[in-house]
């Protein structure tokens, strides 16, 4: 058997033979090897067999059994993609900080002051005004959300070289795909500039 038939029986299909199903993040699933006249195909590759890839349930209702070999198929599930640009990765911050503003800003407001701070850096977040509470005495700060234009406030935080570090592994994963939080896409941001230099912001985290 040459190489470039040996390829073709052993490269996994993509999907189930009889039902169309994906099978990349299947885990495992039954594979076979037909004789060639069971293809009924023409042309120089007629005599050669066929590799089939099955999901599990229509295995269990397959009955034929006129095939040459039979195996069960390992899969690794397709790797995490990273962001490949800058839109990407706006887009992406900017869906997770939605995320955990929608959840409520005090139990995450070490993240959100963080991701804030980031996504101004970027130009996603545009610095509106720094107040302070009168009944907490804790920072609020105010932005304007590039991308969906509403304002969003987030309180002040205290972040230790601990929380830095812990933050920006966060991010880090987030970006390279490997993050387990799901949250809801975001739209596209266009490409803004940041703050310009006469608009004052708080002092940055270290990052």
């Amino acid at each position: 058997m040459d190489r470039e038939v040996f390829l073709k029986l052993t490269k996994p299909q993509q999907h189930c033979v009889l039902c169309g199903a994906p099978l990349a993040e299947a885990g495992k699933h039954p594979s076979v090897l037909v004789p060639a006249q069971a293809n009924d195909e023409e042309g120089d590759e007629a005599d050669i067999p066929r590799r089939q890839d099955y999901c599990h349930a229509c295995w269990e209702k397959h009955t034929a059994k006129d095939y040459l070999g039979f195996w069960i198929t390992r899969r690794e599930p397709p790797k995490p993609r990273r962001v490949q640009n800058r839109r990407e990765r706006n887009a992406r911050l900017a869906a997770y900080f939605d995320y955990f503003y929608r959840e409520g800003g005090e139990a995450h407001a070490a993240r959100l002051y963080f991701l804030a701070h980031l996504l101004m850096r970027y130009g996603v977040l545009r610095w509106v005004r720094t107040e302070t509470d009168p009944e907490t005495h804790k920072e609020r700060i105010s932005y304007r959300h590039m991308i969906n234009d509403e304002e969003v406030v987030v309180e002040g935080a205290e972040l230790s070289d601990d929380d830095l570090v812990v933050l920006k592994r966060e991010v880090d994963e987030l970006l390279a795909g490997t993050l387990g939080v799901q949250t809801e896409s975001a739209s596209e941001p266009a490409e803004t500039s940041s703050p310009s230099h006469d608009e004052p912001s708080p002092a940055e985290p270290e990052t």
